[in-house]
């Protein structure tokens, strides 16, 4: 077992709510000692890579520590923490505490000590009088944040899948890690110890009546004291956690043995009867996060339990059906993978949500649109060019400082609204003309545009648009783009054909730029703040001809203004997003029909 981290917290400094620690191994014995055993089945650090453990006495706010544990190579945008690995662990020592309650807190994250919480979990744990006492902290598979249907309420903590009371009953005496019931290893090797998945050995548990709890029943249990159970994690709705393989497609996480984990249910006489399960694994089945699991001989590996980390993964991409609508495909990728990284698949990918509503944003969700043409001169060579709609929903405009490129996407603040496109979670497709439409003698053909269609819609704003730059290797969050080397921007605008009682106006729409200043959804923004008011974005009105036509715009910079219900201030020339809306009057009014659509956009330098 690797040396513990020794934490020792004494009575003087408690007062001033001060830590001192000793980054060594920890003494076998210790007045007041309590050793934490940390788990977890996550494959690291390609699942999570932080470890945060954070301690405080009595529920009082001053912490007594708050350290941050790498359980990975140190990355350079990583915050500095302590190198460690897990399974491991870290020994509390209160020197001249004879009594009181402290509250332990654990953390895994992935993206470093400010990272995404993947799982956490809670101990309120009784102050030792004398000797060293245990605990263990298994942070699981079940506990995933993106999994619970809601987060654990104060005073109690999830363990293996449910949520149960954070406290502490007798503590246990420390004692030495178990012999490994096969030859040591120092990780389980998922691929090698749990082997082919087929028919055979894939079952899915039941809550069965008759056990009163959640087993696998009805089939040959081989030895059921010496197998292992792997959970086939569904990547379409909770991601590519555990150890993934692409040519299966298959994520496996591996059960502990134990509390927590998988138990032998025997008969009167001893003999196996069922495999107990916590019920959680029922509750993911059902809630489709969890296929199905695996059962394995042991005789190769050993039994796996919580002692015994899982061997590394190699970050990869799998199968992820289920996500996706028509054509596009879906993929889980793990760690810094992502589709676009494999030459097999064009780079027209965008990262969804398994739940538009309430869901998380799942790293590592992908849908990739295979039946698209791959892209051509993707980035652009043309330094102005935005996006000639050649092929993507993706932009082609370079993308600059290690950044990806941008999409298009449309929205509305009208939660009935029908739109074509559809917005998130369905991924934007371009219209198509054929034949192309030449608008001018001697322009280039516009075969496919950027469009939005309606019947009508009520709210305030409903439009497309598309940001500039994604963050890698997630694209989870937009990065704005300083435009100030460019004067404005150049595009074709059209409006469909009058329909008479209908599309008989002409249509009216601004477009708007989305800086640093008027994003709403940066904290930090200037019109952001608490009772303040509204953003105001810079913009200008178009009013596109009725008659069917193509027009040539180029909207300067200098043009852009705001519509004057916000707070003033002066253009910014950093910006996220640029949008083309329907501005309506809110409430429930529904516009006239639209449909309008915009292509070739670039930039303009004169």
């Amino acid at each position: 077992m690797p040396c513990r981290l020794l934490t020792r917290l004494s009575a003087a400094i408690l007062v001033t709510g001060g830590l001192f620690t000793i980054e060594a191994c920890a003494p076998e014995s210790a007045s007041g000692e309590i050793v934490l055993l940390i788990s977890t089945d996550l494959s690291v650090p390609t699942d999570v890579d932080t470890l945060n453990i954070t301690v405080t006495r009595d529920g009082r706010q001053v912490r007594l520590s708050d350290r941050c544990y790498a359980l990975g190579p140190l990355k350079p945008d990583m915050p500095v923490c302590q190198a460690t690995s897990l399974p491991g662990t870290v020994a509390l020592v209160f020197d001249d505490v004879r009594s009181g309650l402290v509250q332990v807190h654990l953390e895994l994250r992935k993206g470093g000590a400010q990272g995404t919480v993947r799982v956490k979990r809670d101990a309120e744990l009784q102050i030792p009088s004398e000797g060293v006492k245990q605990v263990p902290m298994r942070l699981d598979f079940l506990c995933l944040e993106a999994r619970l249907p809601a987060p654990c309420a104060p005073g109690t903590t999830c363990q293996a899948g449910s949520c149960v009371d954070d406290k502490v009953g007798q503590l246990a005496d420390f004692v030495a890690a178990p012999a490994l019931a096969a030859p040591a290893s120092d990780c389980f090797d998922v691929a090698t110890c749990v082997g082919a998945i087929t028919g055979a050995n894939w079952i899915v548990p039941v809550k069965d009546e008759h056990l009163e709890q959640c087993a696998l029943t009805g089939t040959k249990l081989l030895d059921a004291v010496h197998v292992n159970l792997t959970l086939v994690v569904n990547p379409a709705v909770v991601g590519n956690y555990g150890v993934c393989d692409s040519s299966s497609g298959k994520c496996l996480v591996p059960l502990d043995q134990g509390p927590g984990g998988w138990t032998t249910l025997s008969d009167s006489n001893g003999d196996a009867i069922a495999i107990g399960l916590p019920e959680a694994v029922c509750d993911a089945v059902a809630g489709k996060s969890v296929s199905g699991v695996v059962i394995s001989p042991s005789a190769q590996c050993g039994v796996k339990r919580a002692s015994v980390g899982l061997c590394p993964a190699t970050p990869i991409c799998v199968a992820a059906d289920e996500i996706c609508p028509e054509p596009w495909s879906g993929s889980s990728c793990s760690d810094d993978a992502t589709p676009t990284t494999d030459s097999k698949r064009p780079g027209l990918c965008g990262q969804v949500k398994t739940d538009p509503e309430t869901g998380p944003l799942v790293p590592g969700l992908w849908c990739c649109n295979e039946s698209e043409p791959p892209p051509r001169d993707l980035p652009s060579r043309d330094p102005l060019l935005i996006d000639d709609m050649s092929s993507g929903p993706q932009i082609k405009l370079a993308p600059v400082n290690g950044n990806g490129a941008g999409a298009w996407f449309t929205f509305s603040d009208d939660r009935n609204a029908v739109i074509s496109p559809p917005p998130y979670p369905a991924l934007f497709t371009y219209r198509e003309f054929e034949p192309p439409v030449v608008p001018t003698a001697g322009a280039k053909p516009i075969s496919h545009a950027a469009c939005l269609r309606s019947d009508g819609v009520a709210g305030y704003a409903t439009g497309e648009g598309f940001d500039f730059l994604r963050a890698t290797p997630k694209y989870d969050h937009t990065v704005p783009l300083d435009v100030s080397p460019y004067t404005g921007l150049r595009f074709w605008a059209y409006s469909a054909p009058p329909v008479p009682g209908k599309l008989d106006l002409p249509t009216t729409i601004r477009m708007q730029v989305a800086s640093v200043d008027t994003r709403n959804q940066d904290a930090d923004a200037p019109c952001h703040q608490p009772d303040g008011p509204p953003c105001d974005e810079y913009g200008k009105w178009l009013t596109l001809p009725n008659d069917g036509s193509w027009v040539r715009y180029t909207i300067k910079w200098t043009e852009l203004e705001q519509q004057g219900f916000g707070l003033p201030f002066p253009w910014n020339p950093n910006l996220y997003v640029v949008a083309f809306e329907m501005i309506g009057n809110g409430g429930s009014s529904r516009s006239l029909p639209f449909d309008f659509c915009v292509a070739q956009l670039e930039f303009t330098q004169d």
